[in-house]
């Protein structure tokens, strides 16, 4: 048979643990029909891309787990409302699953590994696995090119083949005594009974043997998703399985069964089904029409499916919703004023708290800014005015924590609505503002009424508020447009640091005299400063970086060199004289400048490596993190999460 289009990377790859396939595409796939069971058989992929979620998980503590390829293991627990970013994870991961007690496995491409209870990984195999699945006392794992293996009690042991057809086995279930279920696309459910050393077919009334996933309900039900015929049961003590003919759909795509017997079906293009009764009648909805690669079933009738565009959606109430979760609802922007007055931008959710950080409140942004995704820039103003911009999006102030806003935009240069790079506030307390006019791109909506200017000039110069309009301050480039200024920033003596791709510019205190330093092809992001007070930057093409350094007094740049292990960036000055400033670990850093250099006074982790983070004359500190909020009262030495 000729495999529909997204299916291909179901099989080349094989199922997840409640999942059969999942998002990694494209693929380049040669197919031929095999005569006898009518099977297309996949070559080798070329490569994948990633959309997003690897697997849902409901693990036994009652909370969701979400693996994703790029950005770790998210969790979501009945007292939350997303799911929330919980730790990275060592490599790209293929699938996980969990034991009885809670212990963690991985199957990665670089091997199998188990979390220990510190959190850490331990490798177990180092083997490519594709999936691997435990019960009550040992797992079994699927690993590239070599089969199926069991791993009991630290030794790992090659599942004999005897009886089994020579293709790739798509799911497989450990049995409360011993015994292994397994299936095959194209080749029906075999089994292999504890001590034995064949498999025998498990097939008996299976009309369709193009099974993608297996799944056991606590009362020992067997159930087998099939890609074309729908879903059949097999009862316990019977010898036959029974197709569910009440179920509309056909093409089952990932199955999950909860504790109390409930089913989650996902589908290709036929929506999610679900049932209370094991099957007896089932309640669908069609809306969600992709492909769904994982779903997860928990307690009270929750659900959950990813489809293969990465988008994840929950069942509640009988009711599916999308959730918005990783970059829907990154931590983007922090700041927070003199009298603790907290704002916190969440992707496009902007939170607004008091000191101590107690209940949240939505404030609105302005209607320019509703579905904004570039970069944001937010600030307080010495004045206590909450400044917030985007790149295309315009400029906005707010006296009152966002309750009413205004344009803050007058003065920079290009059309209406021209936004800013970014903003900061220089040591002697003026607002700085980054202008993104580059020319003819610099449209906002409604784009259709500005006039294309192709022959206007960009001008990515620094800006000074004065009054209720800025002056232009400095540009790195001598002519229009050729050195954006991407960031700025303070030097522990107070002078102004600006930065681009190919020049740094630094000023004075009180912003009079300006010296250039220009160096090609420097990476993005701030330089880092070390504790002797010189500036490193990075150069070169990912992978292949070389750091160059600007010493103190020295008119020009050397290089490359080695780095020193202590490095800062995005300082903030507090109480005392002192600094605040983020390593490169993502740790805060208390520092004291002098004339021979920075004296760190104490270096704090916060619970998870910061991004960002805001500070107030007292000291008290708002930061960001993945999806999380901290706040600390003590320069970081003891952190409360605040997350909205």
């Amino acid at each position: 048979m000729r495999l529909p289009r997204g299916l291909a990377g179901i099989l080349a790859f094989g199922p997840r643990p409640n999942r059969p396939a999942s998002g990694l595409q494209p693929f380049r796939l040669c197919w031929r029909h095999a005569l006898a069971l009518g099977l297309a058989v996949a070559c080798l992929p070329a490569g994948f891309v990633s959309a997003g979620v690897v697997q849902l998980l409901h693990s036994s503590d009652d909370c969701l787990l979400v693996l994703t390829q790029e950005q770790g293991l998210f969790r979501e627990c009945p007292e939350d409302l997303r799911p929330r970013w919980q730790a990275e994870l060592p490599e790209r991961p293929a699938a996980a699953t969990e034991t009885g007690t809670g212990q963690l496995w991985l199957a990665t491409r670089g091997g199998l590994l188990r979390q220990n209870p510190d959190g850490d990984w331990s490798p177990v195999a180092s083997a490519a696995a594709a999936w691997v699945r435990c019960g009550a006392a040992h797992c079994v794992a699927k690993f590239w090119g070599r089969g199926l293996h069991r791993l009991d009690r630290g030794e790992i042991s090659r599942v004999t083949t005897e009886g089994l057809p020579p293709i790739p086995v798509q799911d497989a279930l450990l049995q409360s005594d011993g015994g292994l279920i397994a299936a095959g696309f194209g080749t029906g459910v075999y089994r292999l009974g504890p001590g034995s050393e064949r498999w025998e077919p498990l097939h008996a009334g299976l009309d369709n043997r193009h099974v993608l996933a297996l799944a056991e309900s606590p009362e020992s039900r067997l159930y087998a998703a099939t890609f074309g015929g729908g879903l059949y049961r097999l009862e316990p003590g019977q010898q036959a399985w029974a197709r569910l003919a009440n179920l509309p759909a056909t093409d089952i795509t990932a199955i999950a069964v909860a504790s109390d017997g409930h089913i989650l079906l996902g589908t290709r293009r036929q929506g999610l089904w679900w049932s209370t009764d094991a099957g007896s009648h089932w309640s669908g909805d069609s809306k969600i029409d992709g492909l769904i690669v994982s779903v997860a079933m928990g307690s009270a009738g929750l659900g959950w499916a990813a489809d293969d565009t990465g988008d994840l959606y929950r069942l509640r109430d009988e009711q599916w919703h999308r959730v918005a979760f990783r970059d829907g609802f990154a931590t983007r922007a922090v700041a927070v004023d003199d009298e603790g007055t907290i704002v916190v931008l969440q992707g496009r959710t902007l939170f607004q708290t008091r000191y101590p950080a107690g209940d949240w409140s939505v404030v609105a942004t302005p209607p320019a800014l509703d579905d904004a995704e570039e970069r944001i820039a937010m600030t307080f103003a010495p004045s206590g005015a909450l400044y917030l911009g985007a790149w295309d999006r315009g400029l906005y102030l707010s006296r009152d924590a966002g309750g009413h806003w205004q344009d803050a935009a007058d003065g920079l240069p290009g059309p209406p609505g021209t936004g800013v790079r970014t903003l900061g506030v220089a040591a002697n307390g003026d607002l700085l503002a980054v202008a993104n006019d580059h020319g003819h791109s610099a449209f906002t909506a409604p784009r259709a009424s500005y006039r294309q200017e192709d022959d206007r000039p960009s001008d990515y110069r620094i800006y000074r508020r004065s009054g209720s309009s800025w002056d232009p301050l400095f540009k790195l480039g001598q002519t229009p447009g050729d050195e954006p200024v991407n960031g700025i920033g303070l030097l522990p003596d107070r002078r102004l640091l600006a930065w681009g791709r190919n020049a740094i510019g630094i000023a004075d205190a009180d912003l009079t005299g300006w010296q250039v330093y220009r160096l090609g092809d420097m990476a993005a992001g701030p330089p880092q400063i070390a504790a002797d007070g010189a500036i490193w930057v990075d150069r070169g093409r990912p992978g292949q970086s070389e750091y160059w350094a600007l010493h103190p007094g020295e008119p020009d740049w050397t290089g490359p060199e080695p780095r020193p292990d202590e490095r800062f960036h995005g300082f903030v000055p507090v109480d005392g004289g002192d600094w605040l400033a983020l390593t490169p670990q993502g740790r805060l850093a208390r520092l004291r400048h002098a004339s021979e250099g920075l004296s760190v006074l104490a270096v704090h982790a916060a619970p998870i490596p910061l991004e960002r983070f805001a500070a107030n004359a007292a000291g008290q500190v708002v930061a960001g993190a993945r999806d999380r909020v901290f706040l600390s009262s003590n320069g970081g030495a003891t952190w409360n999460e605040i997350t909205p």
